[in-house]
């Protein structure tokens, strides 16, 4: 869960950094 939309694309933006071979689901 997201306080707004730009912390969910950092959180996005972040996982594919530290993890860019994983699945990003997008449950919104």
């Amino acid at each position: 869960m997201y306080s707004s939309k730009d912390a969910m694309e950092n959180g996005i933006t972040s996982v594919k950094k530290n993890a860019p071979n994983a699945t990003v689901e997008d449950s919104s």
